[in-house]
Order: structure tokens, then sequence, then C-alpha cells
């Protein structure tokens, strides 16, 4: 029977307020409504039927596809990565690495440091190679290249689309580049460049590369000079450092006896190492210990080191004689090996 108050009687006479119950009952779902759940699942089969995820703000769910599938800006997907029991990225075992994803080298990042040459449109970077890897033409195809104008107080983008890189002097000219102006002293570069990929090391947690090639294997090319109508009784040097490298090569194109002026040449070496710039320092003759001649005269030659070279500095040695002719001409190739 049913009371004409809403309330149940059980067999012992105990009344129930059922509208008391449910009242209670909804301000317990309403309070339990919205709130994280948090539970413990035992070891075994647990299957999930569904569940999505949102982005809190724009309501878009969250799409699982494969690597390749789902790399593209118009797909959502999610990154995962390993973590540890303290929830850090585990990036490889102790002493190990895994690939960080960075194969880019720039003056922010303090891989090197690159300076502008006054009145030019010259760049000077501190070093010829990235990663243990000689610098080329081919790691600026992607570089972004930016220079703080000091006069105008702008940063301006310098697109090198028409550049030169020159390795032995560490010189990237970028005259004929769009965007390109003449700099002054106070420019500020800012230079991105590609290069071998970098690998993190769990154990230091530091950047490492690690170079396709073994660096010992690899040779550094470069014109060194390319000179016509040499002025009569001229005598010249082209200076190249051997620091970290161990052999070298100059092939020397001459104009043969053609000309009026004779063209003598000889290899100098300097083991100074004091801080001095390389046209200070003091060299001796090695033509005859390290080639066997004492000098090339008017002809075509080829300088080739293929011992260890222990010295700081080699230069080539140039001379015209005082014929009056000025129509010497010598084109010098370099190659440096590691």
């Amino acid at each position: 029977m049913k009371p004409a108050s809403g309330k149940l009687r059980k067999d012992d006479d105990t009344v129930l307020d059922v509208s008391a119950i449910l009242t209670k009952l909804d301000g317990v779902l309403d309070a339990v409504n919205g709130l994280k759940v948090n539970a413990t699942l035992e070891v075994g089969d647990i299957e999930i039927g569904a569940v999505e995820l949102k982005d809190a703000t724009t309501d878009t769910r969250a799409e699982i596809a494969a690597a390749n599938a789902g790399n593209t800006t118009s797909t959502n997907v999610v990154k995962m990565q390993p973590v540890d029991e303290s929830g850090n990225v585990i990036m490889g075992g102790a002493g190990g690495s895994a690939g960080g994803g960075n194969n880019t080298y720039s003056t922010e990042q303090g891989d090197f440091t690159a300076t502008v040459t006054d009145a030019t449109t010259n760049i000077v970077l501190s070093t010829d190679s990235v990663g243990g890897v000689a610098i080329t033409a081919a790691n600026f195809a992607n570089a972004i290249l930016k220079v703080w104008d000091a006069s105008t107080e702008e940063m301006v983008q310098i697109t090198l689309d028409d550049f030169t890189w020159t390795a032995g002097t560490k010189t990237l000219a970028v005259a004929n580049c769009t965007g390109a102006f003449t700099f002054a002293t106070g420019n500020i570069v800012s230079l991105t460049i590609v290069g071998p990929d970098k690998m993190r090391d769990s154990s230091t947690d530091a950047q490492r590369n690690s170079p396709i090639r073994d660096i010992s294997d690899q040779y550094v090319g470069e014109t060194l000079a390319t000179l016509t109508n040499i002025a009569a009784n001229t005598t010249g040097y082209l200076y190249f450092t051997m620091d970290g490298y161990k052999t070298f090569a100059i092939q020397c194109a001459t104009s043969d006896a053609t000309p009026t002026d004779t063209l003598t040449l000889t290899v100098e070496a300097s083991w100074q190492d004091d801080g001095t710039a390389d046209s200070s320092c003091d060299y001796d003759d090695v033509t005859t210990a390290w080639f066997g001649v004492a000098s090339v005269v008017d002809t075509d030659t080829v300088f080739d080191m293929s011992d260890a070279c222990s010295a700081k500095y080699v230069r080539l040695k140039y001379v015209t004689s005082n014929t009056g002719g000025s129509d010497a001409d010598l084109t010098a190739y370099l190659k440096r090996k590691y």
C-alpha cells in the first residue's frame, strides 16, 4: 500500500521517504558528473571499446595513423615517447644514443660564429666543418641567413640563391644573392645551415654527431688562386693551413713556356704555432725535401704530399722573371685530407 504522503512503509513499519532519497541521489549525480575517475586495472585481458582524444578548445578529434600517413599539417596525430619511472624521456641506454632529429647547425645554437667583413658582402665563419664533416656549398642549399643592419635597425633576410663558398678562407660571398647589401661593422649575422645528423648521448645528456663517412677518408678541395698576366718581377705566396689535416696536394696549371716571363714555383712550410698570422710566420723551403726537386719552372705540376704533414702552415711561392712580359698565368688547386 502506498500512502498519500509519497512514503513507503516496510513490513516492520519503517517508513521510507522516497522523495527525499531521490533528491539526495540527484545531488550526488551532479557532483560526480565531470570528475576524473582513478582506477587500478588488474593484469589480464583488457579491451577498450571507444576512446577519443580531443582538443579541449576546438573539440577536434585526434586520429591514429601510420607515421608517414599522419605526417601532414591537416592531420592531428599523437606523438609518443618512452619514459622511465620518473617520467623522464628515455633517449637510449646508458652510453648509447638515439637520433636527435636535429641536423641543423647555427650561430644561435653556438655551433659556430659568423661575422661580416666591413664594406663588403662577405661573411666569414669561424669553422670550415660541422659535425666533423667539411662544409661545402651543398650545406647552404637550405640555409637561412639573416643579418641585422645596424644602420636601419632591421633584420634583413638574404636568400642564398647565388652565393660562393670558399673553404680555404671560410668565406661566404653573397653579393649576387637576393636581399644582399653592403655590410658594416656592427652588423650581426644569424646563419643556420644543414649538416650531418646530431645524436644525443643519454649518459652525458649531450648532442653528438654521426658522420656517414669516416672523416679520415674525406678530402676538402678548393681553388687557391687563379692568376693571369702576373706582373714581371713578382714574388707572391698562396697560403693554407694544415690544422686538422694530414696530407695535401697542389695542382699548378701554368701557361708553360709560352709567356715572355719565366714562372718559378716552390713550396715553403712553417711550424710556428703561437697565434701569429700565417703571412707573418717564419718559413723554410721544403721543395727538395718533400718533392725531390729544387723548383718547377714554366710547366704544369703537382706537389703531392702523401705523407703525414706536421707543419702548421704551407705556402706556394711563385716568382716571375724581370723580362717585362707580365704575361705568366697560374691557377692553383688544393686538396687536403683529414
